[in-house]
Order: structure tokens, then C-alpha cells, then sequence
């Protein structure tokens, strides 16, 4: 390469990394916000994080320390942002004593959903929004699954449980939005598992429906768990406040779903920290791949 062509590539570079670290730097503080902007940009905090990621090593193998250091600092401010709230990797053992979740979102064939929960052995299942109206799930159920009827219709979303229940309903968090419940019995301990789907909801609509939610929790002794799509990050300000006014954790890594790495995570199990719990999403065209359909 000529003195000139070395030239105009250094300054292509140096204008792609100038504009890069501009941009991510203008995300990255924007997602501190409450605006619907702000919503936005901070649900990519990961995402920021891998591409600084790339800037700051091909930025030390340039030897541009100046783009380095700026990477460095912004990756760092989007990286404990995450990690603060959701683990980045799970190293917990699943034991023989953790309950399985299996969350369905918008099923077609009943058949799939009974195979896919015996398959992964699911003790608590949660359907939303179901699109069977040929096929009454009710008389296709293994006999070691237990209907949990709503009063609302069982077209309207529902759950099942090879566990002992001893109470099951619906909580009403806002205008035309619920979500199920099932107290359970797992190895002689109460268990109030709540499966919501958020993903048709406005961003004005968190606060309600979360303080709804957390009303509801707030009035049981026993252990909570809430799981399903929450139509947001755990690190956006409307679910952290809720898990930290709750004493919740996370339970689900960020990399148990490789998903995560390229979609902003939105489905989640939360739980008090001395609950482990485990799950799967089913998901169109990933079922068998489960790398993609962990929580």
C-alpha cells in the first residue's frame, strides 16, 4: 500500500472509530433517560457493550490508545449497568429439588406443547394467548398435567401444573392485562408461581401494572416467583425498581439464551435468592435448539 493509500485508510479508520465511540456515547448516556428514547437505547446496553468490546481490542492492536481508553470507560459504564442487576453467566447446578418452567407464548398445536413439557419434564406451564380454537386442550392433556381452569376462559391464556395446587386465578393488572397464578406444593414447600406476558404493553402502562403486581406479592408469606415476558430489560428503571422493592434476583443468566446476545432480553424468572428455578421458552422454529429456548 502506497504513502497516500495508507493514508486515506487511516483516516477512514479513524473517522468509522470516531463516529462509532460518538454514537455509542450518546446511547449509552441517553439510556439513563425516562423518555421513550432513553427506554430504547437502554435496552441495548449488551449490545453497546460487545461492539465496544471489538473497538477496544482492535483499538489496542492499532495501539490507538486515546479510542481505546473511551471504549474502555463506555463499555465499562454499560457493562456493570447489566451485570448490576442480571447475571451475565449462570453458574449455579440445577438440582433434583428446582422446579422447571415452561412459558408458551401464542400456541398453535397443543400436541407440540405436551410433547415440548414432557420432553423438558416442566412442572409449572404457562400458555398465552393460545390460537387452538379447533382443538380443546382439555381433553388432550397427559393425565399427569392438571388444567388449571380460569374464569375468564381457557382461550384467554392458561396454566398447568403436575403439582399439587391448592389456590389458582387470575390478577388483573390493568385495562384488558392479567396474569395467571398457581400456588403450588414442591417437596412439602408453597410455591406462588405468576406467569405474565407484557408484550403487547405500552411503556406508560409499566408503573401501574407493576405496582399492581407487586401488591399482589407483597400479600403472600410464601416464596414468589414471577416469570414470562416482561416486554423490557431487568435493568430498565420500571422492572428494577420492581425487583428491588420486591427482593427479587434474577435467577436466569443473560448467556443461558444465546438469543440474548443479538435481541434485548426480555424474558425472565424472578425469584428471592434462596430459589433456584429453572426453565425453557418455546419458541416458532427453535424448539430444538436449546441454546435458544433456555430462559
Amino acid at each position: 500500500m502506497g504513502y497516500l493509500s495508507n493514508k486515506k485508510h487511516k483516516a477512514r479508520v479513524n473517522t468509522i472509530l470516531k463516529t462509532s465511540i460518538f454514537l455509542l456515547a450518546m446511547a449509552t448516556f441517553l439510556g439513563f433517560g425516562s423518555n421513550v428514547f432513553s427506554h430504547f437505547f437502554a435496552q441495548y446496553r449488551w449490545q453497546f457493550f460487545l461492539v465496544l468490546l471489538i473497538i477496544f481490542i482492535y483499538s489496542l492492536l492499532r495501539r490507538s490508545w486515546g479510542y481505546m481508553f473511551l471504549a474502555f470507560v463506555l463499555g465499562i459504564i454499560n457493562y456493570f449497568t447489566v451485570s448490576s442487576v442480571v447475571n451475565i453467566i449462570n453458574f449455579t447446578e440445577k438440582t433434583a429439588s428446582s422446579p422447571r418452567l415452561l412459558f408458551v407464548s401464542k400456541a398453535t398445536d397443543p400436541f407440540e406443547v405436551i410433547e415440548f413439557a414432557e420432553n423438558k419434564k416442566s412442572n409449572i406451564i404457562a400458555v398465552m394467548s393460545p390460537q387452538m380454537n379447533d382443538f380443546d386442550l382439555r381433553t388432550m392433556l397427559s393425565e399427569k398435567y392438571a388444567f388449571l381452569h380460569s374464569s375468564e376462559g381457557w382461550d384467554n391464556g392458561f396454566m398447568l401444573s403436575n403439582l399439587p395446587v391448592s389456590v389458582s386465578g387470575r390478577i388483573k393488572l390493568d385495562e384488558n392485562l392479567h396474569a395467571d397464578f398457581a400456588k403450588v406444593q414442591f417437596n412439602n414447600m408453597p410455591i406462588v408461581f405468576i406467569a405474565v406476558d407484557f408484550s403487547g404493553m405500552r411503556k406508560s402502562q409499566y408503573a401501574k401494572v407493576l405496582e399492581s403486581l407487586s401488591t399482589f406479592c407483597a400479600k403472600h408469606d410464601d416464596p414468589v416467583v414471577v416469570f414470562g415476558d416482561f416486554n423490557t430489560v431487568a435493568w430498565s428503571k420500571e422492572l428494577n425498581d420492581f425487583i428491588n422493592k420486591n427482593g427479587f434476583t434474577v435467577k436466569n443468566a443473560l448467556l443461558n439464551n444465546w438469543r440474548n446476545v443479538i435481541i434485548p432480553q426480555h424474558y425472565y424468572i424472578l425469584g428471592y435468592e434462596k430459589n433456584y428455578i429453572d426453565g425453557d421458552i418455546m419458541l416458532s422454529g427453535a424448539n430444538y435448539f436449546s441454546m435458544f429456548t433456555r430462559f
